[in-house]
């Protein structure tokens, strides 16, 4: 199972990929108006509203059965605090983040933790969109 924490844009993008591809998906949200926003259609994930940072919304959300968990929330604060909270409750998750700042980003990445950085990710692609292979660094 794969356990989604916060249904923003991407958050819910993502729900609704792994749906796609037939992956057990239960998505932890703390704001029911991004729920409503994001995930109104069916979608076939499994929703809890509370707090990613509260254990008895991540007990209630299957934690203990969880293979991966995506901390995916748009601010970098938050995933930072739930990331590391999620480390030192669940060394053994694979944990993968989402951050947004380059700084932040190269320290979680030196950490050991998989980071997901939509700015790096947008980078890239334009630069293969304008740049011939040929000529890349």
């Amino acid at each position: 199972m794969i356990l989604v924490l916060g249904s923003t844009r991407l958050g819910a993008r993502l729900v609704k990929a792994l749906r796609a591809a037939s992956q057990e998906v239960t998505i932890v949200e703390r704001n029911r108006r991004y729920l409503e926003q994001y995930l109104a259609d069916d979608h076939g994930a499994t929703v809890v509203l509370g707090s990613p940072t509260d254990p008895d919304v991540l007990a209630r959300a299957g934690m203990e059965r969880a293979d991966i968990i995506c901390v995916a929330n748009r601010d970098d604060a938050l995933n930072v605090l739930v990331a590391d909270l999620l480390r030192a409750r669940y060394p053994s998750k694979r944990i993968i983040v989402r951050l947004d700042d380059p700084v932040l980003t190269q320290v979680f990445r030196e950490s050991g933790y998989e980071v997901v950085s939509p700015l790096d990710l947008a980078v890239t692609a334009f630069t293969h969109s304008i740049v011939p292979l040929t000529e890349r660094v």
